[in-house]
């Protein structure tokens, strides 16, 4: 997770300010294709995924508007934790089993670092806002996905 932060590229000085795409997604219902570096992008965002052994994903709702993100995780890598950090703990839960196709009758409370959490599967949705999680707690999140609990 270090390696994908520190490889985001950010520069706040420049005019406009650069920041990696798709690390901020507007909330459109068409994702506009302006240039091929927004495709060269997402395609680089989907290879990332299909690597990945855990995703964590914070402040995202999953809504329909964002369906090709959505389609990412949903086709993406199967096999990836996903550790959705959201204070609506229910509306996203619902909207990421639909995404995924997991029965969310699966899912079972916890609580990890003092997070109230629902976990089964791949799948662990954190009831928290993103300000709440610090280093100590996220290190906590990804600790108990790597060992399946």
């Amino acid at each position: 997770m270090l390696d994908f932060l520190n490889g985001l590229h950010v520069d706040w000085t420049t005019e406009p300010p650069e920041v990696s795409l798709p690390a901020i997604v507007p909330p459109l219902a068409m994702k506009p294709v302006i240039c091929s570096e927004y495709l060269e992008r997402w395609y680089e965002c989907g290879q990332l995924l299909k690597k990945a052994k855990t995703i964590v994903i914070a402040g995202y709702s999953f809504a329909v508007a964002d369906e090709h993100f959505n389609d990412l995780i949903r086709k993406g890598n199967k096999e990836a934790k996903l550790v959705v950090i959201d204070p609506s703990l229910e509306g996203v839960a619902n909207r990421v089993c639909q995404t995924v196709d997991q029965d969310k009758a699966t899912l079972r409370s916890a609580t990890v670092r003092g997070l109230q959490c629902q976990i089964g599967g791949r799948l662990m949705f954190v009831k928290a806002k993103a300000e709440d999680i610090n280093s100590a707690r996220l290190m906590g999140l990804l600790e108990r996905t790597s060992t399946g609990g």
